[in-house]
C-alpha cells in the first residue's frame, strides 16, 4: 500500500489565522478563506499520523476537530470533506 501524503497547514489561505472566529462552512476541496478549520485538521491528522496512531483514528480525530468548527456540518459532508482533504493526492 503506498504511503498516504502528508497535508500540510501552510498550504491554507493566509486568512486561515487571521479572523479570531469561524465563519461559513468550508466543504471538500474549498476551505472558506476566512475560517481557521483547514489548518486545524491537518495538524490534527498529521500530529495523530506522526506519533503511530492508525489513519482511521487519526481521520477521527480530525473530523472532531472539523465538526468543533463546524457542528451545522452533518457528519457525512463532514467525512467526505476530511477525506477529500486528507486524501487529495488519491492515495487511497
Amino acid at each position: 500500500m503506498a504511503a498516504k501524503k502528508m497535508i500540510d497547514p501552510s498550504d491554507a489561505s493566509p486568512a486561515d489565522n487571521v479572523n479570531p472566529q469561524d465563519s461559513g462552512s468550508c466543504t471538500l476541496r474549498i476551505p472558506n478563506p476566512g475560517c481557521r478549520c483547514y489548518a486545524a485538521v491537518c495538524k490534527a491528522y498529521n500530529g495523530m499520523r506522526t506519533f503511530g496512531v492508525s489513519d482511521v483514528d487519526a481521520l477521527y480525530a480530525a473530523m472532531r476537530v472539523y465538526r468543533h468548527h463546524h457542528p451545522e456540518v452533518d457528519e457525512p459532508l463532514a467525512r467526505q470533506t476530511i477525506e477529500s482533504w486528507v486524501y487529495r493526492s488519491g492515495m487511497h
